[in-house]
């Protein structure tokens, strides 16, 4: 293997631990938040009249305003990452190296996404099956 190769397996790879790490800090944040009767984004309380909206997006329970900025950028960070994934497949195929490792970020780029939707979706499935239980077992006052 080539020494730019493992550069880029390296670069890679704390990417990754990086990205993990700031996603499990942020959903613990958001629960924290929800908790205490705040959107699990800005931390704005939800209000004692329950009137404002509230929308679950990644397995948080999130306010308009925060729900309308995530509609917004979830393009732009797929964008973001296509073209990573481009310019890393394009860098690994021009380093003159194993033509093999250019499908590694090109595959990682089409499958995380796919991944990624998977995933929220399956943590709103389970944060709302949550929520109905605790409104089951505890009524109306158990809502945030």
């Amino acid at each position: 293997m080539y020494q730019g190769h493992m550069e880029i397996m390296v670069i890679a790879a704390v990417t990754g631990v990086t990205a993990a790490a700031g996603w499990w800090a942020d959903r613990r944040r958001a629960k924290r938040r929800n908790a205490g009767g705040a959107c699990g984004s800005c931390g704005d309380a939800w209000g004692a009249d329950r009137t404002l909206e509230r929308y679950w997006i990644h397995g948080r329970l999130v306010c308009e305003a925060c729900a309308t900025r995530a509609k917004r950028r979830l393009p732009v960070h797929f964008a973001v990452l296509g073209v990573a994934g481009a310019f890393a497949t394009t860098a690994t195929a021009l380093s003159g190296g194993m033509t093999a490792f250019a499908l590694v970020p090109l595959v990682t780029a089409v499958a995380l996404p796919v991944w990624a939707v998977k995933g929220m979706k399956q943590a709103n499935r389970k944060a709302l099956q949550k929520d109905r239980a605790d409104l089951l077992l505890n009524g109306p006052a158990a809502q945030h």
